[in-house]
C-alpha cells in the first residue's frame, strides 16, 4: 500500500471524483488526497456528510449516498 501514488485505490486505478458534472457524466479529476471529492466538488462531501446527520437525527439507517441524490442535494441546498 505504501508503495501506490496517494491517488490510486486498493484495485490500482486511478481514483477520480465521486461528483457529476452538469452534463451528468462522471467528474474526471482527481480528489483531494484522503477525499472523495476534487477541489471544484468538495462542498458535495461536506453536504453528503450533513445528509448523512439528518439521517441519523431521524433514526433512519444511515447509508452512503448515490452520486444521482448528492447532485439532487446540491441542486437543492447549492453552496453559500
Amino acid at each position: 500500500l505504501e508503495q501506490l501514488p496517494a491517488q490510486t485505490g486498493l484495485d490500482g486505478q486511478t481514483r477520480n471524483c465521486l461528483a457529476s458534472t452538469r452534463k451528468g457524466t462522471p467528474c474526471r479529476r482527481e480528489p483531494l488526497p484522503g477525499r472523495d471529492y476534487c477541489p471544484s466538488h468538495k462542498h458535495l462531501e461536506e453536504l453528503e456528510a450533513t445528509a448523512r446527520l439528518v439521517l441519523l437525527l431521524r433514526g433512519e439507517k444511515v447509508r452512503a449516498l448515490t452520486r444521482e441524490e448528492v447532485a439532487e442535494l446540491a441542486r437543492r441546498f447549492p453552496p453559500t
